[in-house]
């Protein structure tokens, strides 16, 4: 992203934060309890009244100066009707007063140009009166503003075309007129200019509060789905479904979580999952895994998706050692008896987003049911792992061969338990992490914000 001139970003909060303090004013300020977009409007109605009175106190005193009592007393009764405007927005009556804005201000732009004449400069108040209703009257009220906008070019016209057919009913010095002239103008663009820096601040907010409000979506749907999933079903939403021909997919139970759920509070309960989980999502980033999701006390995180990656089942067992000594480190830090039992299996796999509400990235296929019966047949404290898991780790990793594990629809399986990296692996690394070095720990219990871990390696029960 380009970056800003040093100056700019202070420029652009100089105009709102002034603006803001000017709108703070007591009788400028929105009644609380109303939503944003009325006392958004509440408070542009107040200005308009206030802004209006104002010019007419500055022409009612030029008037006052230079004698000319007809000009003095139709200042005098516009800053009266301005008074009342004002009144009326306090006590509800918003539309009402702008359109008696309106009827003020052309009014009284008439009345002094044909008393004055064109050169006095009042018509250009009509600049204003053409603006101002795409901000004083609401996009729902457009034909007010198209009663508004109508009005001040055809009494513009009207005017215009009386001032070069008649003389002003008062004569007064070029010298004068040039002043009145000089003094309209410069009320025109101030208005004018109240109306842009408004219209600037408002646009500058909308536009952050938008930022916001995306930047916080985008948040919440990567909390929910990978980011090239998210990426992909914001530019062609329905349904996503990729196939992958190698992934590792690695399920965890908290064993004896049902004992505690009978001896502690639903509070206490999720506060720890929420703890022990949110260590393991830790882990999920430190390896470049994907976490799939939660079901009660069971974590499933897969590797080799939404991007491939050839070191999956490498990556997968890392994590799964790093698992079984962040739980150590949460069991030594709370005293909580629970222990962690892990499965894993590689092979084919699809992938996708499917359904239209509360709709999450999931996984489908055998590698998915054979990971989940790795688990639930296995052992607390170990991690097992399948034939084709062991042949992807041979010669990195350790492993224990339980033998012939009878599964569910799958018949006997030959299954091993991961034990930590192989000695050649770890003395290389010099103390990588699950291996129990101190290096390893260390790294381990900062990224998950834990304690020291004190585990010496896999398959020590």
């Amino acid at each position: 992203m380009g970056g800003r001139a040093p100056g700019e970003g202070l420029a652009r909060r100089s105009a709102p934060l002034v603006l803001t303090r000017l709108l703070d004013l007591p009788f400028l300020r929105a009644p609380a309890g109303l939503p944003p977009h009325e006392a958004r409007l509440f408070t542009l109605r107040a200005t308009a009244a206030v802004l209006g009175g104002l010019l007419h106190v500055i022409q009612l005193s030029i008037f006052f100066a230079l004698g000319m009592r007809t000009g003095a007393l139709l200042s005098c009764g516009s800053v009266l009707v301005f008074a009342l405007i004002l009144a009326g927005v306090h006590r509800g009556y918003g539309r009402t007063a702008m359109f008696l804005v309106y009827a003020e201000v052309a009014l009284h732009a008439v009345c002094l140009t044909l008393l004055f004449g064109p050169p006095a400069g009042y018509m250009g108040y009509y600049f204003s009166l053409v603006a101002a209703p795409f901000l004083v009257f609401t996009a729902r009220e457009w034909l007010e503003r198209v009663v508004c906008v109508g009005l001040a070019f055809g009494v513009a016209a009207a005017v215009a075309w009386a001032g070069l057919h008649m003389e002003p009913a008062t004569v007064v010095p070029t010298g004068t007129l040039q002043a009145f002239a000089l003094i309209n103008t410069l009320g025109t663009l101030f208005s004018l200019l109240v109306m842009v820096v408004y219209f600037s601040a408002a646009t500058d907010r909308a536009e952050a509060a938008t930022e916001r409000a995306r930047a916080q979506a985008e948040r919440l749907l990567l909390n929910v789905l990978p980011a090239p999933i998210a990426a992909r079903l914001q530019d062609e939403p329905g349904t996503i479904a990729d196939s992958f021909p190698a992934v590792t997919v690695l399920f965890a139970d908290i064993v004896g979580f049902t004992a505690l759920a009978s001896r502690e509070s639903s509070t206490e309960l999720v506060r720890m999952l929420n703890d022990v989980f949110s260590r393991f999502d830790r882990l999920a980033d430190l390896h470049g895994l994907e976490k799939i999701k939660t079901i009660g006390d069971a974590y499933m995180v897969v590797g080799g998706l939404p991007v491939p990656r050839h070191d999956h089942v490498q990556a997968v067992a890392r994590m799964a050692l790093d698992m079984r000594l962040a739980l150590r480190a949460y069991v030594e830090e709370t005293g909580r008896q629970v222990d962690l039992r892990i499965g894993l299996h590689t092979g084919p796999a699809v992938a996708g987003v499917i359904g239209v509400r509360k709709f999450a990235y999931d996984l489908w296929g055998d590698t998915v049911n054979t990971a989940s019966r790795m688990e639930s047949h296995g052992l607390p404290g170990r991690i097992q792992v399948t034939a084709e898991v062991r042949a992807a780790l041979d010669g990195q990793f350790a492993l224990e061969a339980r033998g012939l594990v009878v599964v569910k629809g799958k018949g006997e399986l030959p299954t091993w338990f991961l034990e930590g990296p192989a000695p050649a692996a770890a003395t290389e690394s010099g103390g990588v992490s699950g291996s129990g070095g101190a290096n390893g720990s260390a790294s381990l219990a900062s990224t998950c914000g834990a304690g020291p871990a004190t585990g010496t390696g896999a398959g020590e029960e």
